[in-house]
């Protein structure tokens, strides 16, 4: 809120004002949101074998890339691809998918 009202004071023009909110916005969001995905991982009682946490790491690391936050994509993929092998195997489809964004990443 703070950052906001810094920007709203210095008479910027509407539209960059507009990006820079959004930004502030979207940043905040993505913090909350890791921060939901730590929460989860340190409730869960055997985080290698929760599918579900898995999904969340999938799912959450495909927002980070899209938004070119690639390190944080990258942990996240590679937390998912830990679990899915532990619990499928390396040669299951949702291993796979695992491993094929880990390499779409790596190409940006």
């Amino acid at each position: 809120k703070t950052n906001i009202m810094e920007l709203v004071s210095t008479g910027m023009e509407t539209a960059a004002l507009n990006n820079s909110v959004n930004k502030l916005l979207r940043n905040c969001i993505q913090e909350m949101i890791l921060a939901a995905v730590e929460e989860y991982r340190i409730q869960s009682n055997d985080v290698y074998n929760d599918v579900e946490y898995a999904s969340l790491c999938f799912k959450v690391g495909r927002v980070m890339m899209e938004d070119e936050r690639y390190e944080d994509a990258m942990v996240l993929y590679s937390t998912c691809l830990k679990v899915r092998e532990s619990v499928y195997g390396e040669f299951h489809a949702s291993t796979a998918d695992a491993y094929s964004d880990i390499g779409a990443l790596m190409q940006k």
